[in-house]
Formats: C-alpha cells, sequence, structure tokens
C-alpha cells in the first residue's frame, strides 16, 4: 500500500533481452514488497484522481496533488487488511465509470462519485463484496457513455466472449454485483477481463506452460453476460490459461503487459526461458563456428601426407593450398 516516485531517466535503459536493474536499486521497496502497480504522468499538480482497487474489492479514491510530494522511502497510498494487496490504480478525472470483475463471473459497474475522496492514510471503502473464495481480477475505468465499448473474458480453460458494455447497468457501490460469465467445471474460473474498444485488435493469451497464441479481437464471438463463452485457445492436459492482454493497432500493448509485440506479429517476451535457450543457441553456434573456420596459425607445422603430395598440394607458410 506504499507509494514510490521516481524520474524516468534515473531508470537505466537496457535491451529487450537485458534483466534490467533490480527495483530494489531504484525505489525502497522492504524485502516483502513487490511492485503490483504502475503509472506515469508528467504533472502531478493537475486535476484528478487516482483511483484504487484491491484483490478483494476495496477502493479508495486519493487527489493527484496529495502525491506531488514523495519521499524516497515512499508515502502510504492505502491501509490494506490482512491478506489484501493493491493491485490496480487508475487515473480518472472524477466523472468516470468503474467497473469491476471477479473470479467466480461476477461483476459491478457503479459511478466514480460513489465513492468520496480520502486521504492517504485511509483505508478505503468497499467496491464489491465477494462471497468466500473469490477475489478481483479485473478493475478497469469506463468513460462515461461510452456506448460502442465491450467486456472480454476469459477463462483457465480457454474460454472467452465479448459483451456490449450496455448490458451493465449501474448500480450502488459496494452489492454483490451482477453475473458477467457462468461460470462452470468446463469453464474454470476467470484469470482475465478487459474493456476493449475500437482501437484495439487483437488479443495475446499465455498459459501457464509458456503457450502463446495471438488471435484477433473480431473473431472472439460477441455473447449475452450469463454465458459460457467460446473456445478461443486449446491447452494440452492439465494446462491452464495464466494471463492475457490485448494488443492496440500500433503493435502497443494494453497494461499488466508481459512481452512486446511487433506491428509484424512477431513477439519478444523478455526475460523468458524461451527467450534465454534462443540466445544460448546462437552464442553456441558462433562458437562453434569459429572454431570450424579458424586457420591454423603461420608458426604451426601442417603436416601433408605423400599422398597429398602427389596430388599436387603444397605447404606454404603454415596453409595447405590446392592447386587449381
Amino acid at each position: 500500500g506504499r507509494v514510490f516516485q521516481t524520474r524516468v531517466f534515473e531508470i537505466p535503459a537496457g535491451s529487450r533481452i537485458s534483466k534490467g536493474q533490480a527495483a530494489v536499486n531504484i525505489i525502497g521497496l522492504a524485502s516483502d514488497e513487490r511492485v503490483t502497480a504502475m503509472i506515469a504522468m508528467a504533472d502531478f499538480k493537475k486535476e484528478g484522481y487516482l483511483f484504487m482497487i484491491t484483490k478483494r474489492g476495496t477502493v479508495k479514491k486519493t487527489k493527484i496533488v496529495d502525491y506531488q510530494n514523495v519521499r524516497k522511502s515512499g508515502i502510504i497510498a492505502i491501509r490494506l487488511d490482512d491478506g489484501d494487496e493493491l493491485n490496480w490504480v487508475k487515473h480518472t478525472n472524477g466523472a468516470d465509470d468503474v467497473l469491476i470483475v471477479s473470479s467466480q463471473g461476477m461483476s459491478i459497474h457503479f459511478k466514480e462519485e460513489d465513492a468520496r475522496p480520502m486521504g492517504r492514510a485511509s483505508r478505503g471503502v468497499s467496491g464489491i463484496k465477494l462471497r468466500d473464495g473469490d477475489s478481483v481480477v479485473c478493475a478497469d475505468v469506463v468513460t462515461r457513455g461510452d456506448t460502442k465499448a465491450r467486456l472480454l473474458v476469459v477463462s483457465e480453460n480457454g474460454l472467452g466472449k465479448k459483451t456490449p458494455l450496455v448490458e451493465y447497468s449501474l448500480q450502488n457501490r459496494g452489492g454483490i454485483g451482477i453475473k458477467t460469465a457462468n461460470v462452470t467445471q468446463k469453464t474454470g474460473t476467470l484469470v482475465g477481463a478487459k474493456v476493449i474498444h475500437e482501437h484495439d485488435k487483437d488479443l495475446l493469451c499465455i498459459s501457464q506452460e509458456g503457450q502463446v497464441i495471438r488471435l484477433p479481437l473480431a473473431s472472439i464471438s460477441t455473447l449475452s453476460r450469463s454465458t459460457q463463452g467460446v473456445k478461443i485457445m486449446r491447452l494440452k492436459g492439465s494446462d491452464k490459461l495464466s494471463s492475457v492482454s490485448v494488443v492496440e493497432e500500433n503493435g502497443e500493448i494494453s497494461e499488466n503487459s508481459t512481452g512486446v509485440i511487433h506491428n509484424d506479429g512477431s513477439m519478444d517476451i523478455a526475460d523468458s526461458d524461451v527467450t534465454e535457450k534462443k540466445e544460448s543457441m546462437k552464442k553456441e553456434i558462433i562458437v562453434k563456428k569459429a572454431i570450424i573456420t579458424k586457420k591454423p596459425s603461420p608458426k604451426s607445422k601442417s603436416h601433408v601426407s605423400a599422398r597429398d603430395t602427389k596430388k599436387g598440394i603444397k605447404k606454404k607458410s603454415g596453409f595447405i593450398r590446392r592447386k587449381i
């Protein structure tokens, strides 16, 4: 629940396959802390709010100006209950809507104004009431009046669907919500959801065993809220879907990305086992090639057999040459 601040130019630049610098060397993280959300801003003096959502459905809204003076050791952004963690931080203008989706297929859509602005050290208020074993898997900010937006949900067994956002009526904050997907043994729990727009092009899915697939969003069926969805990824054995990312038209991945997508469809996943294996194989091939093509030193003695002498092979300066 702490917030840190650093300038972009203070983060060392690296290549695509480099591991980068540990976050603890840039910001003052504790041993049991990890980074869960990042947001880039040019000016902390402008109007607006930071809207926070935790794994257990707690929400909190704080003015951006409250974070213009952040110590290097960090300051408190939200007080968390035991076992809870802050996973989403969104920039809002004070008149947006908030959509929260849980792993058991429930969702709630409420006005941002339902959560009053609070101080940094406060706990927040309830955004969605979760049942036992349920947790939040997605939280997004929606522009009020956007009738073309759709909600994409994906389950752990590779099923997914799109649903028009107009089917999610506005409710009061803190309720159980309404069903956004029919979660069964066939579908498994939801692992990801995202509000998509017209400029969103493709969907990238990654399984727990490293299987990756990229497919156009247009190929995913648009269905009603209470349906299971259609098969979008075939998984092998006991493999499960672990994460999804939406790719925009310009080839950039939206929030929570795990790789880099290029316009030609190729993908680079930094610090992945696949990349490391490819790089190690490349180095091995270069070394072997260098050994094979290395010429003997002029000081070395080359052996020329009597048979080679008859064929017209002569020794000159340590090199063996054949007459043509």
